[in-house]
């Protein structure tokens, strides 16, 4: 297409006389010729840096639009910012799904050992003359991590270039005390993570304040129906139950 190349390095280049609809245009073909099983989006929570929620509507409409014109899933990822685009308009909520990748949590004992096996490849695949001891260390880690491995990896990923600068054998604790974020970093990390986990979540108030507003009334446990008593003693219709019955008569002898 005209007004968009490539470089030496792959990197696509947009003259500025390229409007938006030869953009769409020519992503919609790249789709619809390439056939992509799942169609990206990375940092898509960029997509509400808007002044006004009627443009970001307009934004998700226009990816519908692409998925139906192309028929390729998109997905988007990003953080938590994501799940304000669910509830825009209800036909969004009914298209979309969520896919939440959590944290691992230090309250469960299977996310900690987890954690700690995720901590022992990382220490493992260091280009060091000496593996570094990051699993005594647990946790310290997931303190400054909040347990995210996104963010353990940034934060190992510093510390290795640092310990690489100096030419030292092996990642020390000072290494990575100093390049750890802070606890007013984590703590302000750590707010956004509770709400959008709770965002994730349905307490009983909001099921119950749902069923209200629907009619259903309080939820209660479904009892099975018991079935009704047949008060009729098997057998044929129109034949007597066997029984004995009376011979002879009776006389009155005193």
């Amino acid at each position: 297409m005209r007004g968009i190349s490539r470089d030496n390095f792959c990197k696509i280049n947009i003259e500025s006389k390229v409007v938006a609809p030869a953009l769409r245009r020519a992503l919609e073909n790249a789709l619809i010729h390439r056939h992509p099983d799942v169609f990206f989006v990375d940092e898509a929570q960029h997509f509400g840096k808007m002044a006004s929620g009627y443009k970001l509507q307009d934004q998700l409409d226009c990816l519908k639009s692409v998925a139906n014109m192309t028929g390729i899933l998109h997905c988007l990822l990003g953080t938590y910012e994501l799940l304000t685009f669910r509830n825009l308009s209800g036909q969004l909520s009914r298209r979309s799904v969520d896919i939440h990748f959590r944290r691992y949590c230090a309250d469960n004992p299977e996310d900690v050992q987890a954690f700690k096996s995720v901590l022992l490849t990382f220490q493992q695949q260091m280009p060091l003359a000496e593996a570094p001891d990051l699993v005594s260390h647990w946790e310290y880690f997931y303190e400054r991590t909040l347990g995210c491995v996104g963010i353990l990896k940034n934060w190992l990923t510093r510390a290795l270039k640092d310990a690489l600068d100096r030419e030292a054998t092996t990642v020390t604790l000072k290494d990575l005390q100093k390049r750890a974020w802070s606890v007013a970093q984590c703590q302000r990390m750590f707010k956004e993570i509770q709400e959008g986990e709770r965002q994730l979540s349905e307490t009983e108030t909001d099921v119950q304040n749902l069923r209200s507003a629907l009619g259903l009334g309080a939820k209660t446990i479904a009892q099975p129906e018991e079935a009704p008593k047949n008060t009729r003693p098997p057998g044929k219709v129109g034949k007597r139950n066997p029984k004995r019955d009376p011979i002879g008569v009776q006389q009155d002898v005193s």
